[in-house]
């Protein structure tokens, strides 16, 4: 009823997988609105929408936005008919979120014998989330139409019954796996506090400063940054692993971390500075044993031959050779000194 309340993009992105038209949501909207003024509470008015002005629907008088959502489909065959598409828009959402991380969160772990297996289980999970949206706008239609247009409880199409519909929605989250629910169950909660507090101010609840000059919002993210880093490194370290691996993995990468100790109560490492942490991931990269085959193999040399192919070749692949070999030599020597810096 209100989506100026929600961040636009999240707006949008709703709206686009929903599968619906802008004028037919707006006409939801409207006649919600229609249906709790007027004396009409519940109950159908038909009559024109302004929203649906320039479409085939301009001079229908409609009552429920069954008429003009899915014209000739009953409530349940459009929610049915809904799961496939929303779930082709949802995959290419899902699939740069799952593969894109890989290599951040499972650095090593991706080029070893388990690639594979990590890989075929991020598609897995995308192709499941995919699952979860197409399941959730499906029954989002079928909770909205069968409180609104089929039950004939008294609320109909309006504000508070599509609140008392929206429930339905919710048992999508049993596609998704354990993990996944909590994360999304945080993140809906947090959207639907900033759409509470949006709402009390404009209706006047509450005090006009508290948005506007205390900015909750950003004391909100430094009290929950705070409690992260706590988490993470407070009291040497030690309670780190009540994060997710994937979690550490990412806060190690951000924060230079490059182990912790807990045998010898050492607590914490943390790379001094960036192109120490930088000349740090290369080492780890360069000895990492599928390079070390690789090189062991002859497939490098081979691919350093065909750079040098071709009238001038030699004296380019000589020169690149060099420069190749000046930056392997100051990666040893940073790597060293982080190394002895650690060893203090």
């Amino acid at each position: 009823m209100l989506p100026e309340t929600l961040p636009p993009t999240y707006v949008r992105f709703l709206g686009r997988q929903s599968g619906k038209q802008d004028w037919q949501l707006a006409g939801i909207r409207e006649t919600c609105r229609r249906a709790a003024g007027g004396g009409t509470w519940g109950r159908p008015c038909r009559a024109p929408l302004k929203a649906l002005r320039g479409t085939s629907f301009e001079n229908v008088a409609v009552a429920l936005p069954c008429e003009f959502c899915h014209p000739g489909q009953t409530c349940w065959g459009h929610a049915v008919a809904q799961v496939a598409p929303t779930f082709l828009r949802a995959l290419p959402v899902y699939l740069p979120l799952y593969l894109v991380p890989l290599p951040l969160v499972h650095r090593t772990a991706l080029l070893g014998p388990r690639g594979p297996e990590i890989l075929l289980r991020a598609l897995v999970g995308a192709a499941r989330s995919s699952a979860f949206l197409a399941s959730l706008f499906g029954l989002a239609w079928t909770g909205a139409c069968g409180w609104g247009g089929q039950s004939g409880l008294g609320m109909g199409f309006t504000g508070p019954g599509l609140a008392a519909s929206a429930w339905v929605a919710g048992l999508s989250l049993l596609v998704e796996k354990p993990s996944r629910r909590v994360e999304l169950t945080l993140y809906v909660v947090a959207r639907a506090v900033e759409s509470l507090a949006l709402v009390l101010d404009r209706l006047g609840t509450l005090p006009p400063w508290l948005l506007r000059r205390a900015r909750i919002d950003v004391w909100a993210f430094s009290v929950g940054a705070g409690c992260v880093l706590q988490a993470y490194s407070g009291d040497g370290g030690r309670h780190r692993h009540a994060f997710r691996s994937k979690y550490i993995n990412v806060l190690d990468f951000i924060l230079g971390n490059s182990g912790a100790d807990d045998a010898n109560d050492a607590g914490i490492r943390h790379v001094p500075s960036t192109p120490a942490l930088v000349g740090l991931a290369a080492s780890r990269v360069a000895s990492h044993p599928a390079l070390a085959r690789l090189r062991s193999s002859g497939s490098l040399a081979a691919l350093a031959g065909l750079a040098g192919v071709g009238g001038g070749g030699g004296s380019r692949g000589g020169g690149n050779a060099a420069r190749g070999g000046e930056n392997e030599e100051g990666t040893a020597t940073l790597t060293r000194e982080v190394e002895a810096r650690f060893n203090r």
